[in-house]
């Protein structure tokens, strides 16, 4: 993933400052991690991967430490409640999922699934990541409604098939499969996904961009 990132970042007029860090997802103390990343004087600081609670540590840390630039993380985790774990003001936060904090920006079906959950555990608390569990029984059983079989193999044969854009929807949007170029066969989920910040303690679902995985 590093070296994808580095070849990206390349054609972007961008560049790897220090080494890239690894540590235990159960990791409490996040300074140490952050003091040999800042070593590097970087303007910008990218987390491949992250645990739920990851990103908001790390950029807690990072500020306590005088970083002034952007955080940026590619899990699935909503940026408000990353924000709430960095702490009152957190800035410059940018993450790759939804966040429920924006409902003006939300898709209507991710809006209706939403009160449908609240309305059967109205004492739970919802977060982004409902959504992707959701989606991923839908594509199933949209599938197997496609497929009008039950049988495995019949239905990894149709879900292979369904390549056109629409094919399948999410909750983001209509969607297809995949992966046939990159992976050697057609088994990714190509949908939109969201791109989302935290500015000064607000945050908010920037834009949703298609993702192709050809």
């Amino acid at each position: 993933m590093a070296a994808y990132i580095n070849q990206e970042m390349a054609k972007r007029g961008l560049k790897q400052v220090g080494e890239v860090e690894q540590f235990a997802p159960d990791i409490a103390d996040y300074v140490p991690l952050m003091t040999r990343v800042l070593a590097a004087k970087p303007d910008a600081i990218y987390c491949m991967i992250s645990g739920p609670i990851a990103p908001g540590s790390e950029i807690r840390a990072a500020r306590d430490l005088g970083f002034k630039g952007p955080l940026l993380y590619t899990t699935h985790a909503d940026v408000d409640l990353q924000s709430k774990i960095a702490g009152p003001g957190t800035t410059d936060m940018f993450g790759a999922g939804l966040t429920l904090a924006d409902p003006s920006s939300m898709p209507q079906a991710v809006k209706d699934l939403q009160t449908a959950y609240l309305a059967k555990f109205p004492a739970d608390q919802l977060i982004a990541d409902i959504q992707f569990a959701y989606d991923g029984l839908w594509i199933l059983l949209q599938t197997i409604e496609k497929a009008g079989s039950v049988d495995p193999a019949t239905i990894v044969k149709t879900y292979e098939g369904l390549t056109k854009l629409g094919d399948l929807q999410t909750t983001v949007g209509p969607g297809y499969v995949g992966g046939l170029k990159t992976v050697g066969t057609n088994r990714v989920i190509c949908s939109p996904w969201a791109l989302s910040r935290v500015t000064n303690g607000k945050s908010s679902n920037v834009k949703f961009i298609m993702l192709d995985i050809p």
